[in-house]
This record gives structure tokens, C-alpha cells and sequence, in this order.
């Protein structure tokens, strides 16, 4: 997990519209623009519905107990499902 938002290399970080959808089903979804990490191991937004908690180990070595579920993911025109880590940081993002 990162919570920079620079790259190693110096590279503007990249935002891409994206829609969470709870697998378990629903109407409720979340929707934004969300940073692409290439580093990132985790996905992360602010919040949703919990199935238990893992810890996280941060870019600079601190490890912290996160909620985690699993969501649809549609963005760019394609549908995925992943295990999402609910958190609160300046901006959410998502995995390489």
C-alpha cells in the first residue's frame, strides 16, 4: 500500500473513472476517480460493507489492520471482481 501520490520515478500519477459494486448485491454503488498505483498491492476507498479485517503492511513499513470486502469493479469498459480494503487516506486508489 502507498499513500504518496508520486510515483517512484517521478510520473504524474493517472485517475481513471471507476464503479464499485458490493458482490453480495444491492443497488448501493460507488463511484470515482480513482488513482492507478503501479506499486500499490491493495486496492483502497474511503468505505463500504466489511467481511473481516487483514493487516496491510505500508510503503514505509508501518503495518495497519484494515475492514476488507469484495467488489465488481467496472472501469475502462471492463467488469472485475477483487478484494477491496476499506480505509481512510487523502485519495483512494486501486491496484496495477
Amino acid at each position: 500500500m502507498r499513500e504518496n501520490d508520486r510515483s517512484d520515478k517521478g510520473i504524474r500519477p493517472t485517475y481513471i473513472p471507476v464503479c464499485l459494486r458490493d458482490l453480495r448485491g444491492g443497488n448501493g454503488k460507488y463511484r470515482a476517480e480513482l488513482r492507478v498505483d503501479p506499486g500499490a498491492t491493495e486496492s483502497l476507498i474511503p468505505s463500504a460493507e466489511p467481511i473481516g479485517k487483514r493487516s496491510c503492511e505500508h510503503a514505509d513499513g508501518v503495518v495497519k489492520e484494515y475492514p476488507f470486502g469484495l467488489a465488481r469493479i467496472e472501469f475502462l469498459g471492463e467488469v472485475n471482481a477483487r478484494e477491496i480494503i476499506f480505509g481512510t487516506i487523502a485519495r483512494p486508489y486501486l491496484e496495477k
